[in-house]
C-alpha cells in the first residue's frame, strides 16, 4: 500500500534485494494539501525507483503512477480491472427490475465518495428503479458527515443508503 507499510516493504526489499510487489490502493499523497502533500509526493518519486513491481488496482491508477510519481513505464508494471469473478450467480435480480450499484471503500478524500453522490443525483433525476449502497461507512470515514449531509441535501434518503463493513454473505442479502 502507499503510505508506511509501503514505504517500510519497497526499502525493506532493496536493502535485503527481496523482489517486492508494490499496490498502492490510492496513493497516500492525494490524502494531504500544500507541504505535506509535496513531501510526501517525493517520497513516492524516490521510492519509483527502487527495483519493486508495480501492481496498479487500476489503469488510471497506473496511469498515475506513472505520469505523477514516476514509475518507469515497463513489462514490470501492471493494473487489473477488477478482483472480483462476475458470473450468473454474482448478478440478482432486485424486484420490480430495480438496478443496484454498489461502491465499497472508506469515506475518505482519495475515494471521492462526493461524485457518487453527485452521479446518484443525477441518475436518479432521469430513473428512479436506481439503488446506490456505500459500503465501508464508520471506517476511518472522515468524510461520513459530509456525505450523510449531500444525501440529505440533494434529496437521496430513499436512493442512497450507507452502510459498515459487512460479509460479502451480507452483501449478497
Amino acid at each position: 500500500h502507499s503510505g508506511k507499510g509501503g514505504i517500510f516493504g519497497r526499502l525493506i526489499g532493496m536493502f535485503l534485494r527481496i523482489p517486492t510487489g508494490f499496490t498502492p490502493h490510492a496513493f497516500s499523497y492525494l490524502t494531504f494539501i500544500g507541504v505535506r502533500r509535496m513531501l510526501i509526493l517525493n517520497l513516492e518519486k524516490l521510492l519509483a525507483c527502487t527495483p519493486s513491481v508495480l501492481i496498479a488496482t487500476s489503469p488510471s491508477e497506473r496511469k498515475r503512477a506513472i505520469n505523477e510519481v514516476g514509475w518507469k513505464l515497463n513489462k514490470n508494471n501492471t493494473s487489473f480491472s477488477n478482483s472480483i469473478k462476475v458470473n450468473n450467480k454474482t448478478v440478482k435480480h432486485i424486484a420490480n427490475d430495480i438496478k443496484k450499484i454498489i461502491f465499497i471503500g472508506r469515506l475518505s478524500y482519495q475515494k471521492n465518495p462526493e461524485m457518487l453522490i453527485r452521479v446518484a443525483k443525477i441518475v436518479t433525476d432521469q430513473n428512479d428503479k436506481i439503488m446506490f449502497t456505500m459500503l465501508g461507512a464508520g471506517y476511518s470515514d472522515e468524510m461520513g458527515n459530509e456525505i450523510r449531509h449531500m444525501i440529505q441535501d440533494f434529496g437521496l434518503e430513499s436512493y442512497v443508503s450507507l452502510k459498515p463493513w459487512v460479509t460479502s454473505k451480507e452483501v449478497e442479502n
